[in-house]
């Protein structure tokens, strides 16, 4: 699975480029984009959202790896956006196997894929926005429940 980046002028920026370079998410302009995808092996297009002036771009890829068995990736990809005050997220969390796509309003504490994301910096500020403002308790390490050892891959 890889990304796609679009921006308002039409232009793209995808996770790989012709010579087989991949490009970190922290490379995609967010003060430009128009819209971000997940693209399958096969070329489809898993997930498609399209972002409103305003709202800003959450993209994590998280792996959980159980002692002896096989890794579970799930990336996560959303929105955010500051509203009247109010912090609202619209979240897809989509399973590398599979292609299951499940979807959260938010953040949820204790979950095992759910649980917040620390912004990374390109995510902090952008010229037209205001800082990010995930659940309060965006601190939460990955794990913290206690029942999965979790890695958060947060520049996929």
């Amino acid at each position: 699975m890889q990304w796609l980046a679009t921006y308002t002028d039409g232009e793209t920026l995808g996770q790989y480029n012709g010579t087989g370079a991949e490009y970190s998410s922290e490379h995609i302009d967010r003060s430009r984009l128009a819209s971000f995808a997940l693209i399958a092996e096969d070329g489809s297009r898993l997930l498609q959202i399209h972002l409103e002036p305003g709202q800003r771009l959450i993209f994590r890829r998280r792996i959980e790896q159980s002692v002896g068995g096989s890794a579970v990736v799930c990336y996560l990809a959303g929105w955010q956006q500051t509203i009247h005050g109010q912090n609202v997220q619209s979240i897809a969390y989509v399973f590398e196997e599979g292609a299951r796509v499940e979807l959260a309003g938010r953040f949820q504490e204790g979950h095992p894929w759910f649980y917040p994301v620390q912004p990374v910096p390109c995510e902090q500020e952008c010229e037209s926005s205001p800082p990010l403002s995930f659940a309060a308790n965006a601190g939460t390490e990955p794990g913290s429940n206690g029942s999965h050892d979790l890695k958060s891959i947060g520049h996929e």
